[in-house]
């Protein structure tokens, strides 16, 4: 599933950036119109995906980790200091959700310390494009 949305991305950032496959087959003007437009549309939410996950957007949130809940989406839960419960989506793993996914019951209640953003993604099982809390990185604090 990774696989596909990287491949995705790629297609969709490089139609962004003019790199089209030219054909000598005439289509009908319509449908390169509409076509053209279905095309402007995605690159517009991808342009806006990356805009919307630079580092001056990232959040942190410090809290104990809950555990780890898997669906069609693996998502990353934990209880903020302030008491608020987070389910982030996790897109891309590291290191530490690795070790946390393998072995959750050893790493319940510990703290730590998520970085995460929210972000638009499109989440063809959720019908499109929809607000997510993505999960960048967590470190367990000591």
């Amino acid at each position: 599933m990774k696989n596909h949305l990287f491949l995705v991305l790629i297609g969709l950032l490089l139609f962004a950036c003019g790199g089209t496959n030219e054909s000598t087959e005439e289509t009908p003007k319509d449908t390169t119109n509409q076509e053209a437009s279905n095309e402007d549309t995605e690159a517009d939410i991808v342009q806006k995906i990356d805009e919307s996950e630079t580092s001056a957007n990232q959040q942190i949130s410090i809290g104990t980790f809950v555990g780890v809940e898997q669906g069609d989406y693996f998502y990353f839960k934990m209880k903020t200091d302030s008491g608020e419960e987070k389910s982030l989506m996790v897109l891309q793993g590291d290191d530490t959700f690795d070790a946390m996914f393998e072995n959750p019951d050893s790493y319940k209640g510990k703290k730590v310390k998520v970085t995460w953003v929210a972000t638009k993604q499109d989440i063809p099982e959720a019908g499109g494009v929809i607000d997510i809390d993505k999960y960048i990185k967590a470190e367990i604090i000591k």
